[in-house]
C-alpha cells in the first residue's frame, strides 16, 4: 500500500468521526461536554463506501459543512452551527442521474477562497455534475455549474484548492480501468 492510499485512508477515517460524532462537541462556553444526544438526521442516508473517494467534510468560519447522499441518491448539503449547536436544514443540490442502486456518486464537497461551496456527485461512466452556491457559505441557493465540465464519463471526484485559489478536480475517466485525470479553475469554478 502506498503513502497516497494511507494518507487518503486516514482522511477519510477522519471526516467519517467528523459526521457521525458533531453532537459530541464541547458546550458554547468551552468548558463542559454538552449532554446532547446524537440521533440521525435524516433515514436512508449513507456516506462512502470506497477508500479512494472521499466524502468530505470542511469547518469554516464556526460552521462544518458536509456533502452526503440523500434519498434517491440526490447530493445533499448540511451545515453545523458550533455555536447554536445545531444543523442547518438538509439541502439538496442537484439531482443525480445514475441509479439509486448505484453507489458510486458520491458528492465531494469544497469551499474556495471566496467562501463557495462547489459540490461534484454522480458519474459512474456518465457525464459528472457539479453544483456551486449562489453566495459565499450558503447552503440556501445552488446554481447547476454541470455544462462547465469539459469531461464526461467520469466518476470519483477529488477536489483540492491551492493557496493561489486553483480549484483542482481529479476524476477517474470512464470504466473501471479508466485513467485518472483532472481538471482546473482559476475563477472559483466559472470556467
Amino acid at each position: 500500500m502506498n503513502r497516497t492510499m494511507v494518507l487518503m485512508m486516514a482522511i477519510a477515517v477522519f471526516f467519517c468521526g467528523v459526521a457521525t460524532d458533531v453532537a459530541e462537541t464541547l458546550a458554547p462556553n468551552g468548558q463542559e461536554k454538552q449532554d446532547k444526544v446524537s440521533s440521525p438526521m435524516v433515514n436512508n442516508a449513507w456516506g462512502n463506501l470506497y477508500k479512494f473517494h472521499q466524502s468530505r467534510a470542511h469547518y469554516r468560519s464556526g460552521k462544518t459543512y458536509l456533502a452526503w447522499v440523500g434519498p434517491d441518491n440526490h447530493p445533499y448539503v448540511s451545515v453545523y452551527s458550533h455555536q447554536k449547536n445545531e444543523w442547518s436544514s438538509h439541502e439538496r443540490v442537484g439531482t443525480n442521474l445514475i441509479s439509486p442502486q448505484d453507489y458510486h456518486g458520491n458528492p465531494s464537497l469544497l469551499i474556495d477562497r471566496e467562501g463557495f461551496l462547489h459540490v461534484f456527485y454522480g458519474g459512474h461512466n456518465k457525464k459528472m455534475r457539479y453544483s456551486r452556491s449562489s453566495k459565499p457559505l450558503s447552503n440556501d441557493d445552488w446554481q447547476d455549474y454541470t455544462s462547465r465540465l469539459p469531461y464526461t464519463e467520469s466518476t470519483y471526484p477529488q477536489l483540492f484548492v491551492m493557496s493561489d485559489g486553483t480549484i483542482y478536480s481529479f476524476y477517474r475517466r470512464k470504466t473501471h480501468r479508466g485513467n485518472w485525470s483532472y481538471v482546473t479553475s482559476k475563477d472559483n469554478g466559472s470556467t
